[in-house]
């Protein structure tokens, strides 16, 4: 069953509920302000931790920060403002072009990358270069913002 990756990023009072009810993400991550990766998200921070010129510390843009207790079958993950502008730091640099050297499908498949899409053709450029982008679009301004990050899968 696919599992969708949802962010959000959040202002200080936002942050603050989240914390104080963590019930709260699954329905918090779904308001504005949010990004969806799909399914494309397992690919994404396995190429943003395989790239050779890729930032370390890029891939915690996927599943990085601190775990909060949450529904079952919907894991959420907040990351602080601090954090969100490491991240944002990371991936500044990265290109669409960084994320296509990384993508090696014979490597994705051998290392049973969810989902098993990556040896469709098109599936590098018409979904993991846009998520990507969407992605790096999303920290950069979540920093220069100073917001935190809210992370919902499933």
């Amino acid at each position: 069953m696919p599992m969708p990756w949802v962010a959000r990023s959040l202002n200080d009072e936002e942050r603050a509920q989240v914390v104080a009810d963590p019930t709260a993400a699954t329905t918090l991550a779904a308001g504005k302000d949010h990004i969806e990766l799909k399914t494309t998200w397992h690919g994404l921070k396995w190429l943003l931790a395989a790239g050779e010129d890729i930032p370390s510390g890029a891939e915690d843009a996927i599943l990085g920060g601190t775990e909060l207790p949450s529904e079952p079958g919907h894991p959420a993950r907040l990351i602080d403002a601090t954090a969100v502008e490491r991240i944002a730091t990371a991936l500044s640099p990265v290109t669409a072009d960084d994320v296509r050297d990384a993508f090696d499908i014979n490597q994705m498949l051998d290392a049973s990358v969810y989902p098993p899409i990556w040896g469709d053709p098109d599936v590098l450029e018409k979904k993991v270069v846009p998520a990507f982008e969407k992605l790096r679009k999303f920290y950069l301004q979540s920093a220069a913002d100073k917001r935190a990050v809210l992370i919902v899968v499933g």
